[in-house]
């Protein structure tokens, strides 16, 4: 049952409770996926302990600052409420943190101190807390990937819609997708979901190497998601190896970048580690943010 004045929000989270309870615990952390999408956060205080202050501002997509001032009031691994002290908005917020196995379920809610403060945000609120658990699952992909996932994280000097850009333009992408001495020489990019993508690479020795795949979500600007699981829709290919999650967050004239890469098996993983992914992801990310600065 619902608490007067409360929002509830829940969620299954594909990471265990000791790594959720660190993605709330620590300052570093929090600050990369605390608010709705867009905002970033600027720590002044933060006393994780019962009675302990949390001072931050948090900033909006477009510059606004928004001063934030909480206290912690009870902490556990299991329970952390949070008393929000601002004089707009004040609110308790109570997170509830409950074992499924290497899965947590978590329950966020947020009661208001008046039913005119909570009829006030009702329109937005949930919105809003919805869109804080989904940073919160991509947060957790980072700090505590699937055992077959490999990651790479990158706040990109460049808006969302040039990045998405260099991966749905075929005539970006065959400049900077591969790191030297290979290339890409050539680009077929039907950008849809169950759309065909071929993107054919060439080795020093003059090899190509084709890369057929298939979309399987797409939210311009913001998420791509990508398998080689598929040669067209709904083809299967011989050997799937991956299945990639781009994600695009708009921080006021920045993005952060995040690629998941998710493999069909522990040997798929340990054989794309071992061809460099962290380098070769790395350095073409490099050449995709060049290849931005190049055309401003």
């Amino acid at each position: 049952m619902n608490k007067p004045h409360t929002f509830t929000s829940n969620r299954l989270l594909d990471a265990p409770p000791g790594a959720v309870f660190k993605a709330l615990s620590d300052p570093a952390i929090i600050a990369n996926w605390w608010g709705p999408f867009g905002f970033t956060n600027l720590m002044e205080e933060f006393d994780f302990t019962p009675g302990g202050h949390w001072r931050h501002d948090m900033i909006g997509p477009d510059g606004a600052v928004y001063p934030n001032h909480s206290v912690f009031e009870e902490i556990s691994p299991e329970r952390v409420v949070i008393r929000h002290l601002a004089t707009v908005h004040e609110f308790v917020l109570e997170i509830l943190l409950e074992s499924a196995g290497d899965q947590t379920r978590i329950t966020w809610n947020q009661t208001f101190m008046s039913a005119e403060e909570y009829k006030k945000c009702e329109a937005y609120i949930p919105r809003c807390n919805g869109e804080v658990l989904d940073r919160l699952e991509l947060e957790l992909a980072v700090i505590a990937p699937g055992e077959l996932d490999l990651v790479l994280r990158r706040i990109i000097d460049a808006p969302a819609v040039k990045v998405y850009q260099c991966w749905t333009d075929p005539a970006m992408i065959v400049k900077w997708f591969t790191p030297p001495p290979y290339k890409t020489v050539s680009a077929e990019l039907d950008v849809r979901p169950g759309g065909k993508t071929f993107i054919t690479m060439q080795a020093p020795d003059g090899t190509e190497i084709p890369n057929p795949g298939v979309y399987l979500e797409v939210v311009p600007n913001k998420r791509l998601v990508i398998t080689d699981a598929y040669t067209e829709a709904w083809k299967p290919s011989a050997k799937p190896f991956t299945t990639i999650d781009l994600i695009f967050e708009d921080l006021g004239g920045k993005t952060k970048y995040t690629a998941i890469v998710r493999h069909w098996t522990a040997e798929d993983k340990q054989a794309h580690q071992e061809m460099g992914f962290h380098s070769g992801w790395g350095t073409a990310t490099d050449q995709l943010e060049a290849l931005i600065k190049s055309q401003s």
